[in-house]
């Protein structure tokens, strides 16, 4: 088995610092005892944050990978010329509302001149935890010391420890390249610097997607093949690269290397690492998201300008709705995103379901939200918007029916209506009952396959 202990030790060495350091902290709270300073202004500064996870003895190493855009912070002037931004960083593992894994760390940026931050320099960063397996929160906090403006991502994180039989692959980590290292530091992995990429755009400044992941299990002698796929959001492959057969080095390995993305339109798109056994024939699988954004194209992968600058929260609120119409690869996508990749879905979403991508309006959005408008003028409720009612959700998913049929409240039975879609599947029928009498009528039974089916309805109106 390949020794890992090695390469990690610096990394596990800190942590174990930080978690007898955290006994100083009262009430290891990090809403209330992280931040060094009073609490100032929050805003989106634009980091992105990523991660990844590797084997490690008796737990999990957790990688957690910070893009940091360098003129989105507050520059002051230095007496000795030029100006500089100083950030404060710190990352924590929650559980159960206390802080188990932390670390702190500042950084400086300087430039010459104003002009200098005009640019789209985004500067890489890193951290890591040797963490025991369990449920946890993912804090991090990016803070503007210059200004006292801080932006905070929380995301929950799930720490499984890798089987010790069966052949298994880490997680992938996405870089934007992999040089050797003249030097070891904080990206240094087997003799390389692997540069993480946490916001996952690829395609602006090359045609090269970078990777890194760590194999599992392989057996003692013999050989094992790998092959790299990248696949559009409906799971479809559109670009298979060769496999490539190597020699087990022993029961772990190391694969690292470039895709050519070269080609590949905007979008939102999968890397696929298959890993298959010869000696076994066991295979195994990971993947990961990433987004192509190719700036002379007309539909780039990154958020458009109306997402811009919402927060996790805001762009929550836009989902709730807009999830009435994704499927479920979707909608996991965007559950499994962070607040930039939450950005880059939603837009994706309604670049792919533009009817007409040569005009300026996309018909489908704006039908979509005409439906919203009904749903909410017509079947709202006193306790809810008409967009979250049965009949609402309903509408705003496959449109106005065809035909409805509708029955009034009687001594005998409560009212009803039952609406008919004649050109879906050959044609279906939602059946809605006012169960309480409030004009709040619940969809009880429908023909359609996907939505719920009770053939015995009819109880419902006694």
């Amino acid at each position: 088995m390949m020794d890992l202990g090695n390469k990690y030790y610096r990394h596990m060495l800190r942590t174990l610092v930080l978690v007898a350091g955290m006994l100083l902290i009262p009430g290891n709270s990090v809403l209330a005892d992280v931040s060094p300073e009073k609490q100032g202004t929050h805003r989106d500064l634009g980091v992105a944050v990523d991660m990844a996870q590797y084997r490690l003895q008796g737990g999990v190493m957790l990688e957690v990978y910070l893009l940091v855009p360098r003129a989105n912070f507050t520059y002051k002037p230095l007496e000795t010329g030029g100006y500089e931004a100083r950030l404060f960083f710190q990352v924590a593992l929650i559980q159960n509302d206390s802080v188990r894994y932390l670390d702190r760390w500042s950084r400086t940026y300087h430039v010459t001149e104003r002009a200098e931050l005009k640019g789209s320099q985004k500067i890489p960063d890193i951290t890591s935890f040797a963490a025991l397996p369990g449920e946890y929160t993912l804090y991090v906090e990016v803070i503007d010391l210059n200004k006292d403006v801080r932006q905070t991502v929380e995301q929950p994180v799930s720490l499984v420890v890798f089987p010790q039989d069966g052949l298994t692959i880490s997680d992938l980590e996405l870089a934007n390249n992999i040089v050797n290292s003249r030097g070891e530091n904080e990206f240094t992995k087997y003799g390389k610097d692997v540069v993480p990429n946490a916001d996952r755009i690829f395609g602006v400044h090359s045609h090269l997607l970078y990777y890194f992941t760590e194999i599992y299990n392989l057996s003692t002698r013999g050989e094992y093949v790998v092959v790299n796929e990248i696949s559009n959001l409906n799971g479809e492959i559109v670009k298979a690269f060769p496999e490539r057969v190597k020699k087990s080095p022993g029961t772990s390995a190391v694969d690292m290397g470039a895709v050519n993305i070269n080609g590949i339109p905007s979008g939102i798109y999968q890397l696929r690492l298959r890993v298959t056994d010869k000696a076994t024939n066991a295979e195994a699988t990971r993947s990961k998201t990433f987004y192509i954004y190719r700036p002379d194209q007309a539909q780039p992968a990154q958020a458009s300008h109306e997402y811009d600058g919402l927060d996790g929260s805001q762009l929550d609120q836009i989902y709730e709705v807009v999830k009435l119409v994704m499927n479920k690869r979707e909608k996991q996508l965007y559950e499994d995103s962070d607040v930039t990749g939450k950005r880059n879905v939603l837009y994706a979403f309604w670049q792919q379901h533009d009817p007409d991508p040569e005009t300026d309006v996309n018909e489908y959005k704006q039908d979509f939200y005409e439906r919203v408008e009904m749903a909410n003028r017509e079947l709202g409720t006193n306790s809810r918007p008409g967009w979250q009612t049965s009949r609402g959700r309903t509408l705003i998913k496959y449109g106005r029916p065809n035909e409805i049929e509708r029955a009034p409240l009687t001594t005998e039975q409560r009212p009803y209506e039952i609406w008919y879609y004649y050109e879906i599947e050959g044609g279906v029928e939602f059946v809605f009952v006012d169960k309480r009498g409030y004009g709040d009528y619940e969809l009880v039974h429908s023909t359609e396959r996907s939505e719920v089916s009770d053939p015995n309805w009819q109880r419902w109106l006694k």
